[in-house]
């Protein structure tokens, strides 16, 4: 099941935060991993059941960010395979985590269109088209909108109008 999953994965993290593949490879990608699989069930960097293994896992990555940006060390042996594959991913897991914890924010003083009515879901899907123009992304749009909708900024039903606006 999922759940003995993601307890068997919070078991595997290392004291430092991170997890890696067998023979300690490829560290960055599989902590971003991880840590996305703990976003994905409903855990935040500030509650649920998988918080501290997230802020573990996020600090363990901000200690590893180059002064040009770059997540990692591509001079130390286990993070220098597939390097960017580990910085893209850790990319996407930090961009989640921020994005959730913003939207859970925002959930409780932002009303954005909601219901089932023909003028409402037109609207979500111009908001979703809007997005994509104004990022010039309709991945960005699509992150954008799925985290707000588990942050509860937005149903599920409102979400795929955005997410259907953002690839028109």
């Amino acid at each position: 099941s999922v759940a003995k999953g993601l307890d068997w994965l919070a078991k595997q993290q290392q004291r430092d935060g991170h997890w890696d593949a067998f023979g300690n490879q490829y560290p960055l990608s599989m902590t971003a991993l991880a840590g996305m699989c703990m976003l994905m069930e409903g855990s935040t960097l500030r509650e649920g059941k998988y918080s501290d293994n997230l802020v573990k896992a996020v600090n363990w990555f901000m200690q590893r960010a180059q002064p040009n940006g770059m997540l990692g060390n591509p001079n130390n042996p286990t993070e220098a395979s597939r390097y960017t594959y580990g910085h893209g991913f850790g990319l996407l897991f930090l961009g989640i985590a921020t994005l959730q914890q913003g939207f859970g924010d925002l959930a409780g003083t932002l009303t954005l269109p909601q219901g089932d009515g023909l003028g409402v879901l037109v609207t979500q899907i111009a908001l979703g088209a809007g997005m994509t123009v104004l990022m010039q992304s309709s991945s960005a749009s699509m992150t954008v909108a799925l985290t707000a909708a588990q942050g509860g900024l937005i149903g599920l039903n409102g979400a795929a109008a955005v997410v259907i606006g953002a690839n028109i």
